[in-house]
């Protein structure tokens, strides 16, 4: 490989993976959003405040971006909460 091209080539890797980096908080966000807006639907009677849907948006997305195999794939199948809630516990996410 040339030399001149090399600093090239990892500008481009670098951009490549932060895309992808990107994409997938994207789409934790959005998953963690729905998971939230689940749990609030879910117990209605159970009051959150906003430091507590703040933690659990920042738990949830934490561990969506290290786990997202188990996460993301029940996100983009299910749209209720009672569908999405049953697919992340039978994909083993909380074992």
């Amino acid at each position: 490989m040339n030399l001149k091209r090399i600093p090239l080539f990892l500008f481009l890797s670098f951009i490549l993976l932060f895309s992808c980096q990107e994409y997938v908080q994207q789409k934790c966000n959005s998953a963690c959003k729905f998971f939230v807006q689940c749990a609030e639907e879910t117990f209605k009677d159970v009051k959150f405040s906003d430091v507590e849907r703040s933690r659990t948006m920042i738990d949830c997305e934490s561990g969506c971006i290290r786990e997202q195999s188990f996460v993301l794939p029940c996100f983009e199948s299910e749209t209720t909460c009672k569908g999405f809630n049953t697919c992340v516990m039978e994909s083993g996410f909380m074992d």
